[in-house]
């Protein structure tokens, strides 16, 4: 009677887990794109069968290796590729398209009633400090084909001292339908252009680990370049290397000693930092720009709009080198403000910039300067975009009505000499 209950207990609990997983694989029947799925649902998997981590591998264009493109429980993204071959737990499991349910990881003898090569790869045990101990590992093969695609591998239970047979049974369910998501992803899908791809093709990162990134930036709502670098830990400079071959333009990354040019600061901040341009060197006929998107810039014609007669060197750079470039630019130039003299509250600029109130404070200091030293004429020039125009101030305080502003020069004429 005892054995007949224990028996329907099982079965109960048997249905009761495949059930449970069942929204779990109509969630993946549902899509053809396994990275987004796997990133949405991997850890609804690993807390249904009770497990601390998960790792999902898909083989490689070679066929010859499979590689991470999910792991959880994890504190970084890293990928990292096994051969397939009997030497490491999920490489076997790749090569004998069987599922295995391991004990002890560091049990030689338990490895060895699979094959005498096969070893459990401690490396990162020790660098990390986690202890590995029980491994469920399921491949995930072509129905049709008898193709191997992927390995799923769960690690360390949480409940006894194994993964028990109904959670194999579950892992069985789990890798059919994955498999299903995989032939679905390895048809011929639409090539899509991305301002990262060179990262791949130079080798900074694979292809899984970019569309992992991708992902994780949709799902987390961050920059793409934010997730790269802080949890891929790839440097500026080489996503500032792959958006110069991706537009065409050279990389120029923050410098600490950067001098803006005058004219930049008639740009408010807001500006600079909504439109993502700058300019960072000027003269007569020429600037150049540091942006972080130039074909956009030169498709809407917005900087040659305020410099029609003007030629344009365009540099591309990181969206962290460019917002520290501004950020470096505006604090020392809003420093420099606070250093001028006080003119008084009745010294009223209306709606004026930061970077105009500024220009017109050094522009009256100096004009009272040369009032105090008694030059005679004071010859202002103001540059519009597209007129130009030239207004003398004279002692006795008649001037031209002067409206608008893109940027002012000036000289002073003294009496004993030309200019000065």
């Amino acid at each position: 009677m005892q054995r007949a209950n224990t028996e329907e207990y099982e079965l109960f609990h048997r249905l009761t887990f495949l059930k449970s997983l069942q929204d779990i694989t109509n969630k993946i029947h549902a899509t053809d794109n396994v990275q987004q799925i796997m990133l949405d649902l991997s850890d609804a998997i690993r807390d249904q069968f009770k497990a601390e981590h998960l790792t999902l591998y898909a083989v490689t264009e070679s066929k010859l290796e499979i590689q991470t493109t999910v792991k959880t429980g994890l504190k970084l993204f890293k990928d990292f590729t096994l051969p397939i071959a009997g030497s490491s737990i999920a490489g076997y499991v790749a090569l004998t398209k069987k599922l295995i349910n391991i004990r002890n990881v560091y049990d030689a003898n338990e490895l060895a009633q699979y094959t005498p090569k096969l070893e459990f790869r401690s490396k990162v045990d020790s660098r990390t400090g986690y202890r590995t101990k029980q491994m469920l590992t399921g491949p995930i093969v072509n129905a049709s084909s008898g193709e191997i695609l992927g390995v799923l591998q769960l690690i360390n239970t949480c409940e006894g001292d194994h993964f028990s047979a109904i959670m194999e049974d579950g892992m069985r369910l789990v890798c059919e339908t994955l498999a299903v998501a995989f032939e679905k992803r390895l048809k011929p899908a639409p090539m899509v252009r991305s301002k990262y791809d060179h990262l791949v093709i130079d080798g900074v990162l694979s292809a899984p680990e970019l569309a992992l990134a991708t992902s994780a930036s949709r799902r987390k709502g961050l920059d793409l370049e934010n997730i790269l670098v802080d949890e891929f830990q790839v440097s500026l400079r080489s996503i500032g290397e792959a958006l110069a071959k991706f537009y065409g333009f050279d990389y120029e990354a923050y410098r600490a000693d950067r001098s803006i040019p005058l004219l930049t600061k008639t740009f408010q901040r807001s500006f600079v930092e909504r439109h993502e341009w700058i300019v960072i060197e000027s003269s007569d006929k020429r600037i150049q720009v540091l942006c972080t998107d130039p074909e956009e810039l030169i498709e809407h014609n917005i900087v040659s709009n305020f410099f029609p007669d003007t030629s344009t060197r365009y540099f591309v750079t990181t969206r962290r080198d460019f917002h520290q470039t501004v950020s470096d630019f505006y604090q020392e130039y809003d420093n420099g403000l606070s250093n001028e003299s006080n003119y008084g509250e009745d010294f009223s600029l209306g709606v004026a910039t930061v970077a105009e109130r500024q220009l017109l404070k050094r522009v009256n200091k100096t004009v009272n300067d040369a009032f105090h030293s008694k030059a005679v004429d004071i010859h202002l020039k103001q540059y519009y975009v597209p007129e130009k125009t030239a207004t003398i101030l004279r002692r006795n305080g008649t001037v031209k009505k002067i409206s608008g502003q893109v940027i002012i020069d000036f000289h002073i004429n003294h009496p004993d000499q030309h200019e000065s």
